[in-house]
């Protein structure tokens, strides 16, 4: 330990504090990560099946909408007036 505290320009107590912490911490470090990304799972799933419900609903609602216009197209409309940018005056 010394060696290395020698080498690191670390003083010898911090490094026996690091390694006693380390020591402790390690065993719950696994288990805490594990059960974190079991918790991002979970949520990107949830997200995951409401962005595909989503989908489906806007892909049922499109293809309604398609066939209510391929069937009753919408009617001409005969007093609308054209405007051609022709104001009457030449230069």
């Amino acid at each position: 330990m010394s060696q290395i505290a020698a080498e690191t320009g670390i003083h010898p107590t911090v490094l026996a504090r690091w390694k006693a912490e380390a020591i402790d911490n390690l065993p719950g470090l696994f288990t805490r990560g594990a059960s974190e990304t079991e918790k991002m799972r979970k949520q990107y799933e949830a997200e995951k099946e409401e962005l595909t419900r989503q989908i489906g609903q806007l892909t049922i609602e499109v293809n309604w909408l398609k066939k209510k216009i391929y069937r009753n197209p919408p009617a001409p409309q005969k007093d609308v007036k054209c405007w051609t940018g022709n104001t009457g005056t030449s230069r």
